[in-house]
């Protein structure tokens, strides 16, 4: 997704109202309201992967491309690590998933980049022998 439209907010907006929804166990995802606070739902920070992956990313695939690879805590991680989740709105979380979304789409491309297999092998050496 290289721009974000009206269409494609509101195809965000839908698959996150339906997580949301059952999230919380209710079958009305259209009475969730973007301006509400996430807290109204029980979403805390601490809790905020296992919505995240309830989300529907299967209407972001791409016909002649792979499909979205399975959303991972570390995904989840690298993509809203920057913000306190209490007090938030839930339309707050639409940036971070349109993000979530680039990234995944970008993810095999990435992983062919030089520098990224360099980090990454840093980053596994790093982890084998701090273990």
């Amino acid at each position: 997704m290289a721009t974000i439209d009206q269409p494609t907010f509101e195809l965000i907006a839908c698959v996150l109202r339906k997580a949301l929804a059952d999230f919380v166990g209710t079958d009305e995802p259209k009475k969730i309201q973007l301006w509400e606070e996430l807290d109204n739902y029980s979403v805390s920070p601490s809790n905020l992967p296992e919505l995240i992956g309830l989300v529907d990313l299967t209407p972001f695939n791409e016909e002649g491309f792979e499909p979205i690879s399975e959303v991972t805590i570390q995904d989840i991680e690298f993509i809203f690590y920057e913000k306190n989740w209490e007090f938030e709105t839930v339309g707050s979380l639409i940036p971070y998933l349109i993000r979530l979304v680039a990234y995944k789409k970008s993810q095999k491309e990435i992983e062919k980049d030089p520098r990224f297999i360099q980090h990454r092998e840093k980053l596994e050496s790093y982890k084998r022998n701090s273990e």
